[in-house]
């Protein structure tokens, strides 16, 4: 295992989190990065270049660096490790190696290309924590202090524990026991994927072209309902198409649930087939402890109903499921003596 880090890092598809050893959590926003085609400084970062996304003038463009720990734009991988780690100094957090959570469908060449863009922002080099463990590390269940099972999870102890993450551009399943995955399934798309179905779906059944932040904004509105009860309709504003003036339509749950379901599908159908493959009394635990739901997807219960259809288990939703990476991460950052036995993929320059 590598040595003592003073921060570490969650660089997804969807969100951006740094944590450092001293404060914790110190940044969380959307991983959007606004920049001009041709130039290496970027114009925003975070939430300001959400804000911007499909306002985009003048040779600017968003995107983001990773998806699914897949490198997608290399030069937007360095505008952001240069701006996090200028922002971990100012904040008294030496460069030390710096800890990545790696994404699930990362390859060896993206592993290498991250390393590389942390040397080159300044650290010495990277330990990889993988995105199951930090996942389940992070799982909160503030309701449970107290309990047999307790707010957080231990993936050290020879007791089975799962998790699904279904986030914005990869899922996941993983049975995890004495600090080991067992067995893991990913899939290369997420909600990201739905939000783009919905779009077209909109585009099909309104005749409105609405632009992503708004389609993203009424996905999670209704997404975030219990759609087997009536939900109310969420106004999205856009082009109309046959009109071709600005207007607001009412767009109902069913065609949101449309977009979602097969999705949430995929994400159950990855949780049974691994719990099919578990050992028998690892299988058990899972039965008796319930499955972690991780990432954005843990906030919809449509996906959590559907995992609990499939498998046979109840799920558990954790608090604030977006940081569950991050916050798995900080636990090994700051405890390296407890989980000193993990695989850590590291390197140093």
């Amino acid at each position: 295992m590598a040595g003592i880090w003073n921060i570490a890092l969650d660089l997804g598809g969807s969100g951006v989190r740094m944590a450092t050893r001293k404060e914790g959590v110190v940044y969380a926003q959307s991983a959007l990065a606004a920049f001009r085609t041709g130039q290496k400084e970027y114009v925003a970062l975070g939430d300001e270049a959400r804000t911007l996304r499909g306002r985009e003038i003048a040779g600017m463009r968003t995107g983001v660096a990773l998806q699914g720990g897949r490198v997608a734009r290399e030069a937007l991988l360095d505008m952001w490790l240069g701006y996090l780690l200028d922002a971990a100094a100012r904040g008294g957090a030496a460069r030390a190696t710096v800890l990545v959570v790696g994404g699930p469908n990362a390859r060896e060449a993206d592993l290498q290309a991250l390393r590389a863009a942390v040397i080159r922002a300044g650290a010495p080099g990277m330990s990889v924590l993988e995105a199951e463990f930090a996942a389940a590390l992070g799982a909160w269940f503030p309701q449970d202090a107290g309990s047999e099972l307790g707010a957080q999870v231990d993936v050290m102890e020879n007791v089975g524990t799962m998790v699904v993450d279904v986030g914005a551009s990869s899922m996941f399943a993983a049975l995890i026991a004495g600090g080991r995955i067992v067995r893991r399934e990913a899939l290369p798309y997420g909600l990201d994927s739905a939000e783009q179905d919905l779009r077209r779906a909109l585009r099909g059944e309104y005749a409105l072209a609405a632009g992503e932040n708004a389609v993203e904004e009424a996905f999670r509105a209704i997404g975030a309902m219990d759609l087997d009860r009536h939900v109310a309709p969420v106004e999205v504003a856009g082009l109309h198409l046959e009109r071709l003036l600005p207007a607001s339509v009412p767009v109902r749950s069913s065609t949101v649930e449309a977009a979602l379901r097969p999705y949430a599908e995929a994400a159950a159908k990855l949780a049974a087939s691994v719990l099919l493959h578990a050992p028998e009394e690892l299988a058990a635990d899972i039965q008796a402890r319930g499955l972690l739901l991780t990432g954005g997807g843990a906030r919809f219960p449509m996906i959590a109903k559907a995992v609990a259809k499939e498998t046979g288990v109840r799920c558990r939703a954790s608090d604030e499921p977006e940081k569950a990476a991050i916050r798995g991460a900080m636990r090994v950052m700051t405890s390296p003596a407890r989980f000193g036995d993990l695989p850590l993929n590291a390197e140093e320059s």
